[in-house]
């Protein structure tokens, strides 16, 4: 048995005031934009994702697509609406470190409190992008003698 999990963006409802039943039949299609990402039911109006849609906010955020309907009568006449699918986003992004990391520390030196040896940057694409920085497994101590380890931090002093 194969099973397609199939996710509904929207319904679009068209009505026709039109004095008979076989003239208030409507068919749905899409009229304009992202035909490669969403499928309209001709029948039912729901608006489809298409099975392997790559949706992705940190390329595309928004799709404006354009639904015409069309009734059954002689001639037949339209309608259309416009839909706008907004993509969420999802933790899917992995901060990246711009540039290489280097540490160059003077050797032979006796006070190296309060001096800056790195500086380092992230980026990450999502929207809810809150960094934190950490060394692992690494303690420091401040200019007071005061235990560090280096979280919350962009530039790690000794």
């Amino acid at each position: 048995m194969i099973v397609i999990q199939v996710t509904i963006a929207g319904i679009v409802h068209a009505t026709d005031e039109d004095g008979t039943t076989r003239n208030n039949e409507c068919q749905y299609f899409i009229f304009s934009g992202a035909f490669d990402h969403f499928s309209v039911n001709s029948s039912s109006g729901e608006v489809y994702v298409k099975p392997g849609a790559n949706l992705d906010r940190e390329t595309r955020d928004l799709y404006t697509i354009t639904i015409i309907a069309i009734d059954t009568g002689s001639p037949p006449l339209t309608g259309t609406t416009m839909i706008q699918v907004k993509i969420k986003d999802v933790n899917d992004k992995s901060p990246t470190f711009s540039g290489k990391l280097e540490i160059k520390i003077d050797e032979n030196k006796t006070n190296y409190v309060s001096e800056s040896f790195i500086q380092i940057n992230a980026t990450d694409e999502d929207e809810n992008k809150e960094l934190v920085y950490s060394f692992i497994g690494w303690k420091g101590f401040d200019k007071n003698n005061k235990e560090i380890s280096g979280y919350d931090t962009e530039k790690i002093k000794v």
